[in-house]
């Protein structure tokens, strides 16, 4: 019985196909600012990483996205929607995500789906399509969302 079990199992893995489509052939490649900067990550470190991604090479090696994680979100507008700490980057996130568009990288965000983020931060929550929408009109490609 395990026997014809394990070669029914067998036979139905070599029958499976794959759309080729051409997405997900690797994983997500890229850069969080957590890992190095944590919450003193400013524009001007990920404008630096950014342009490290290109004169490095690390973009042609696969890596295209840059990510900002928690602390960059300073408070919200009096519409919910969320705004960028002005002393870490007073250009904004829009700013960045198109830095990122005009030299060929991808560019991402975090986000809680917790009223506060890690660092006490506003978070997403009761917020959703607020956010979702923000992001989407300052093209972010990417969103770190953590419970």
């Amino acid at each position: 019985m395990l026997r014809a079990t394990l070669t029914s199992f067998v036979v139905t893995l070599y029958s499976v196909s794959a759309l080729d489509n051409g997405l997900g052939r690797t994983p997500l490649l890229g850069f969080n600012s957590w890992n190095i900067f944590q919450c003193q990550v400013t524009e001007i470190d990920m404008r630096n990483t950014m342009d490290a991604f290109i004169s490095l090479g690390i973009k042609d090696a696969g890596y295209e996205y840059v990510s900002v994680d928690d602390c960059w979100v300073r408070s919200r507008d009096v519409n919910g929607t969320p705004v960028a700490d002005p002393t870490a980057f007073p250009s904004g996130m829009k700013a960045l995500a198109d830095y990122a568009h005009s030299i060929g990288l991808k560019f991402g965000l975090y986000s809680s789906n917790s009223p506060l983020t890690c660092d006490q931060r506003p978070g997403s929550f009761g917020y959703e399509t607020i956010d979702a929408t923000t992001y989407a009109m300052w093209g972010i490609d990417l969103l770190k969302y953590d419970k």
